[in-house]
């Protein structure tokens, strides 16, 4: 089940998403954002930018840093976490990905689930925007979806995709944790 959680919108992180949506933020191309078995990129993948902040323990062993912004990142994370209790014992992960419109409607993410190990998402919408996020349980059954409103915050664990915005650009904080 996706939860919805408060997101205090500090001072830190409003300074943080004021520069993420500035000309001067560096965002970089990405084929997609799901890679196959092998760890590849799809060839029919849904093209996006991302900027990573700390970088996934796949590639290098561990959780590394990635970013100049990654300990402001860290920072909002734990605000964040401690504004609702929740314990952060490690960050896997933690990106600002945007997705430009698409002209269809039906256009989604492969399904998929960030680690091949446990981990639970926070994902921020920075901006509200068309391009729901969908949580399924085992069997790809949906069990929950969310749609974007503008510094809304939410938990989630498992498998899941998102609907490519149509009428503007989608602009997500995500951070895996456990």
């Amino acid at each position: 089940m996706m939860v919805e959680i408060v997101n205090p919108k500090t001072d830190e992180y409003l300074a943080i998403k004021k520069h993420v949506f500035s000309a001067d933020f560096p965002w970089f191309w990405n084929f997609d954002s799901v890679k196959d078995g092998d760890g590849n990129f799809y060839e029919d993948g849904i093209p996006y930018f991302n900027h990573t902040l700390i970088q996934a323990p796949e590639y290098s062993g561990h959780p590394k840093e990635n970013s100049q912004y990654a300990a402001a990142a860290v920072l909002i994370s734990k605000q964040i976490m401690q504004a609702n209790n929740i314990p952060l014992q490690c960050i896997y992960r933690a990106s600002f990905n945007l997705t430009l419109p698409q002209l269809s409607k039906h256009l989604r993410s492969r399904l998929h689930t960030d680690h091949k190990f446990p981990h639970k998402n926070l994902l921020i919408y920075l901006n509200e925007v068309d391009g729901d996020t969908v949580l399924c349980d085992d069997k790809d059954a949906v069990i929950s979806s969310e749609s974007p409103k503008e510094d809304k915050a939410i938990l989630f664990e498992g498998s899941h995709y998102h609907y490519m915005p149509t009428t503007s650009r989608r602009l997500v904080f995500v951070l895996t944790f456990i």
